[in-house]
């Protein structure tokens, strides 16, 4: 039988698995620019704080799955909720992300894997002051991405009086409850570019604007944007455990291969040993001793290799 044929076998075959298994590696290509962020600062919504929303559609033809890096104010923490969908109007489901502090800065990062093309961060910022009746916040977005189309929203709390923006956002129709909603295209911005604004409103008790739609339609009142918890939709990219089984079956074949081949140089000697070279015994007949110092003679020899003496009568 000829061993060599399942070792060549497997030598055609491994070359092709291993390089497969590389090249179904799930890229995470780091994006730089998104085709829309839509910006959403909702003051005293459901906490006395501003829940800042960030909504970034990535341009198409973006490679999944895709890391997006982004900065929050570090006093907000970690971020109340990271998500994905195919789209703005899908459902959402939950982002693997992480959150690290930038060392001597006001600034977090979170970087984000998703696998699809509508990224969703939301945040609340401690730095909105309710004390007072006189309410101010200044959000500033530091330019992490490039951006064709930037859009703010500035959604007051139900009973804010003389809200105002800086730069000024036109009111754009009615929010949940009526309540009216400032928003406004501020068009691309490079990457780098930072933007600011100011907003300010005077409001002189401390129900959110969650309780009073509750009172006012409990059935209707949304809550803030959470995402599900069901596992991502398969995108366009393979699944992240497919390498590892692909590995995991290289190695198992190298290591098959290895021991058959142990194998193989193993049995071949047994089966082709020569037969022992070693010299026969002397029958006990056949052996003589020098008579003048014992010691025992080599076969054919007439003098005593030993002294020399002759062994047979002259």
């Amino acid at each position: 039988m000829n061993r060599r044929g399942p070792v060549l076998w497997l030598v055609l075959w491994l070359a092709p698995l291993l390089v497969f298994g590389l090249a179904a590696r799930p890229r995470q290509d780091r994006v730089t620019r998104a085709q829309q962020v839509w910006v959403s600062l909702w003051p005293e919504y459901d906490r006395p704080a501003m829940l800042v929303i960030y909504r970034i559609t990535l341009p198409q033809g973006t490679a999944l799955p895709a890391q997006v890096s982004l900065r929050i104010p570090q006093r907000a923490g970690q971020p109340y909720a990271v998500a994905s969908a195919p789209s703005i109007n899908d459902t959402l489901v939950n982002a693997e992300h992480t959150y690290e502090p930038a060392t001597g800065s006001a600034w977090a990062w979170v970087h984000v894997t998703t696998q699809h093309p509508y990224l969703q961060v939301e945040y609340y910022d401690p730095a909105l002051e309710t004390d007072e009746p006189q309410r101010t916040y200044t959000f500033e977005w530091p330019g992490d991405l490039a951006v064709d189309e930037f859009i703010v929203e500035f959604l007051p709390p139900w009973n804010a009086q003389n809200p105002k923006t800086e730069p000024a956002l036109p009111q754009q129709g009615a929010g949940p409850g009526g309540i009216p909603v400032y928003q406004k295209n501020f068009g691309s911005l490079d990457q780098g570019v930072a933007f600011t604004l100011t907003l300010s409103y005077t409001k002189d008790d401390a129900t959110l604007t969650i309780e009073h739609l509750q009172q006012a339609a409990p059935a209707q009142a949304p809550g803030p944007e959470v995402p599900a918890v069901e596992p991502p939709a398969p995108g366009r990219s393979w699944p992240a455990w497919l390498p590892w089984v692909l590995v995991a079956l290289g190695s198992g074949l190298v290591a098959f291969g290895l021991f058959h081949l142990w194998r193989e140089r193993q049995a071949r000697p047994r089966a082709a040993r020569p037969a022992s070279r070693k010299p026969k015994k002397r029958p006990k007949a056949e052996i003589r001793y020098c008579p003048s110092c014992g010691a025992e003679t080599l076969p054919g020899a007439r003098y005593c290799h030993r002294c020399g003496a002759p062994l047979y009568p002259s």
